[in-house]
Parts: structure tokens; C-alpha cells; sequence
């Protein structure tokens, strides 16, 4: 994930600050109004599409997945393609490719976009994808780009990829590999919504707060915000406990708690992706330094599915969020 550079004034810095805490907590409150019970995933959303990740979202089927990654698009005024994942999807489904047309000058060779090329892209399913194919998406989720018979074609910016997975459905999917895991900003939890959102539910027409959505900001806007959080400091006791986290990841510096349960420590992207979630959500929050605050509500969807567990640990289908927490204990 690269960062764009930009030259503010003291004014222009604050100004677009202040918008994104203003404006974003908008949007987040207007998406939690449509969207019934997925205030947190909203929010992480919302802090990838900042930082220029990329989200992986694990739930159960029917809980508004779709519904609310469409919601988020109208509010930020992007435009979203869904593809339906399946073992039969090739690479050229999503990337596009080229097409033997004819014209008055003879038959030509046209390229023609698929539908990655869009600003929020939705892989539902990703899991059931063949690897081939889930592998087409690594370019683009780490450059911005795809390359297409040599030639590389420009994504629209900003570029947000959401990919969805169901834990409890394991037949007919390909796992994602580590490496490509590891490519995602945030893995996000949807869950079951509580009784009283249930209850909400029953009688709430979503199709009419749907149409209700106001536009709040737009693909100039986060692309200044993203800028502009890029920055934000982080308190210098925020960083060191940042790194004490990374560092207590490492095989050699495990606690005995977890050197039966982790393989590997957390990568130097790791690092740099929770350090850049840390600056966005002190930006929503309207903070001009980072704290210790916003590494412990990011560290959980920045890290919960970079731990390389071991077989012991996958075999008791241990808790990964359990192991995070135990990695922060006695430092956050």
C-alpha cells in the first residue's frame, strides 16, 4: 500500500482534518441508521477506504453485508461492482480483457475493462474462487493496478477491495493463502445481530432508508483525507507499545502461553498498516496525535488474520482474538 505525499499549509491541514472528523462521523451515524447493528464494521470500513486498504469481512450469510457496502457507496459518492465468487470464475472475468472487434478499418483488438475497474470492488465469496483466480487480485490490491497481456492499467482512486468469506462453510472453498491474507488492511467480524436490532429488523424497510442516503463527501475528498491523516504523529509511548506488540510476536520473544499456538510473528506490513489505521481513526476521532486509544481499537481487525497459527491451535479452533489480547497483555 503506498501513500501519496502532499504539501499542506498549517490551514489547509486543519481544514481538511476537521472535515474528516466531521463529515466522517456523519457518514458513519447515517450508515448505523440503514445499516442496523454494524456500527464497528461500518467504521472499519470507513478507515480502510481512508488508509488505501483493503478488507477482509467474515459472517454468516444475510446479516447486510451487501446492503451495507452498497450504503457505503452512495454516501461516499463512489461508484461499486459485486462479483459472485465461484470455482468457475477466471481471472479475465474480474480483470477484463481483450476483444477481437470489428470496425471500417478491418478487425481490431479492444480492451475492455472487467469489473474490478470501479472504486469499491466487491469479491463475495472470495473462498470459493480457485487460488488462480484469487491471485489475480494481488496487483491490484497492492498497486493499484493490473497488468493486462504487458500492459498496466491504472485503477480508479480511491480503490477499495472487499472481500467476503463464510467461516462455517468450508466445502467447495479454497482457504486464501497466508501471503495474500496477509495483503488485507482489516479482517472485519459481522455477526449475528442482537435481539433488540432483531426486533428493530422485522419491520424496517431498508429499500426506503436506502433511497434516503445523502451524499457527504467524494472520491477528491478521501483521497485528501487520506493525505491529510498520513500526518498524524503517534504519541511516542503508543509507538514503542506498537512495537513491544510486533517484537512479542516473534517465535524467540513468545510468552509459553502462545509457543504452541503461533508459527511466525507479525510482518513488517503488519506494522505499517496498524501504524496507518492508528492515524486515520485519531482523525475521525478528531485527535491530532495518536494514542493509545486508537492502537487498542484497531489492533484486533489489523491483526487477527496475519497470525500464522500452528496446527496444535487450529486443531482446538482456538480464539485468534484471544491470542491478540494475550499478545497486549502487560503493555496496553
Amino acid at each position: 500500500m503506498s501513500q501519496e505525499h502532499h504539501d499542506y499549509s498549517a490551514h489547509d491541514l486543519g481544514q481538511s482534518l476537521e472535515d474528516l472528523s466531521t463529515l466522517g462521523q456523519n457518514l458513519i451515524t447515517q450508515l448505523s441508521r440503514v445499516v442496523l447493528g454494524q456500527e464497528a464494521v461500518i467504521t472499519e470500513a470507513f478507515i480502510a477506504m481512508i488508509s488505501g486498504g483493503h478488507i477482509l469481512l467474515e459472517g454468516p450469510p444475510g446479516v447486510g453485508k451487501t446492503f451495507m457496502l452498497k450504503s457505503l457507496a452512495k454516501t461516499s459518492g463512489l461508484g461499486m461492482k459485486r462479483v459472485q465468487c465461484t470455482p468457475e470464475l477466471m481471472p479475465s472475468d474480474i480483470l477484463g480483457g481483450y476483444r477481437l472487434l470489428q470496425s471500417t478499418e478491418g478487425p481490431q483488438l479492444k480492451f475492455h475493462q472487467g469489473p474490478i475497474f470501479t472504486q469499491i470492488f466487491f469479491a463475495d465469496e472470495i473462498n470459493r474462487a480457485t487460488p488462480r483466480t484469487q491471485s489475480a487480485l494481488l496487483e491490484a490490491m497492492g498497486e493499484g493496478q493490473v497488468s493486462i497481456e504487458g500492459e498496466i492499467n491504472i485503477l480508479p482512486k480511491p480503490f477499495l477491495l472487499v472481500a467476503t468469506q463464510n467461516p462455517l462453510d468450508h466445502e467447495g472453498t479454497y482457504p486464501l493463502p497466508e501471503a495474500q491474507s496477509d495483503r488485507f488492511f482489516f479482517k472485519s467480524l459481522s455477526h449475528h445481530p442482537s435481539e433488540p436490532i432483531l426486533d428493530r429488523l422485522l419491520d424496517f424497510d431498508a429499500n426506503a432508508a436506502f433511497e434516503q442516503l445523502q451524499v457527504l463527501c467524494s472520491a477528491h475528498q478521501i483521497q485528501a483525507w487520506s493525505q491529510a491523516s498520513a500526518q498524524i504523529p503517534l504519541n511516542p509511548r503508543t509507538r514503542q507499545k506498537l512495537l513491544e506488540i510486533l517484537m512479542k510476536s516473534r517465535p524467540q520473544n513468545l510468552s509459553p502461553n502462545l509457543s504452541t499456538l503461533l508459527m511466525d510473528g507479525l510482518s513488517p506490513r503488519a506494522a505499517r498498516e496498524l501504524y496507518r489505521a492508528c492515524q486515520v481513526h485519531a482523525a475521525l476521532k478528531g485527535r491530532l496525535v495518536a494514542n493509545d486509544d486508537d492502537l487498542k481499537r484497531c489492533i484486533f481487525p489489523a491483526v487477527r488474520h496475519r497470525l500464522r497459527l500452528s496446527w496444535q491451535a487450529k486443531s482446538n479452533q482456538v480464539n485468534v482474538d484471544e491470542l491478540v489480547s494475550e499478545l497486549c497483555k502487560g503493555i496496553l
